[in-house]
């Protein structure tokens, strides 16, 4: 699982970003493209072909501890009751400490007498280029925090935005995510002030309920970003 969060987080260092020169007021800056895996191994799930039906009823509790049968990976499958049959949540959380002066000291050491005032986010773009997934995957959120924080559940995570769901086996190429509501001026920030490392966290939740299809597959991603810096 961390993998995954390695790779998102990695395309958002500033390596490359070479273009620096004091009589230019504003510069591009290089974002290299990084890959972003999820594989259904991580999850530990059960080899039936379908999610099992574990009656709950109104015992509280019962499906805590039945889920382990079908998803064996505690820290991420999470079950619940809907009333007859028990279900599970698969929780993806997972982070990356960007250290934008450490990575880039050099690059940093070019500017340090002309600041960065802030950061410009052009674009974000995604391309699938394998997904052997015999399920649709759902909506994942792209999150920045401080880099005490890991969790894309926690308050202090803000969401950037969002890469669109994606049918069975479904792949696409260079598609925007979608901003959420003042998420690329989030982004700006955490990059503008680059003195101080902060967490790229991805997130999101498969549900599986009681006669679905148990998931089984790969899916890997090609991020990029585009973004100018103003002194």
């Amino acid at each position: 699982m961390y993998r995954v969060s390695a790779g998102v987080a990695a395309l958002l260092s500033l390596v490359g970003c070479g273009l620096v020169d004091p009589d230019i007021a504003d510069f591009p800056l290089r974002f290299p493209s990084q890959s972003v895996a999820v594989e259904s191994a991580d999850w530990e799930l059960t080899d039936d072909d379908e999610i099992p039906q574990l009656e709950c009823g109104d015992v509280p509790g019962v499906c805590a501890d039945a889920v382990r049968e079908y998803c064996g990976e505690e820290e991420v499958c999470f079950g619940s009751c809907d009333g007859a049959y028990c279900e599970a949540a698969v929780v993806m959380s997972l982070w990356h400490t960007i250290d934008l002066e450490a990575e880039n000291h050099d690059e940093f050491q070019r500017i340090e007498n002309q600041p960065v005032v802030s950061v410009d986010v052009d674009d974000v773009t995604y391309t699938v280029e394998e997904n052997t997934f015999n399920v649709p995957m759902p909506e994942l959120g792209i999150y920045a925090a401080p880099r005490t924080v890991m969790e894309h559940g926690s308050p202090e995570a803000e969401l950037i935005g969002t890469i669109s769901p994606l049918g069975e086996g479904e792949r696409v190429e260079d598609r925007p995510i979608t901003f959420a509501e003042e998420g690329r001026e989030r982004l700006e920030a955490f990059l503008g002030d680059y003195r101080n490392p902060f967490n790229i966290i991805v997130g999101g939740q498969l549900d599986l309920s009681a006669g679905d299809t148990v998931p089984d597959g790969r899916l890997r991603a090609v991020v990029d970003v585009q973004a100018t810096a103003r002194p």
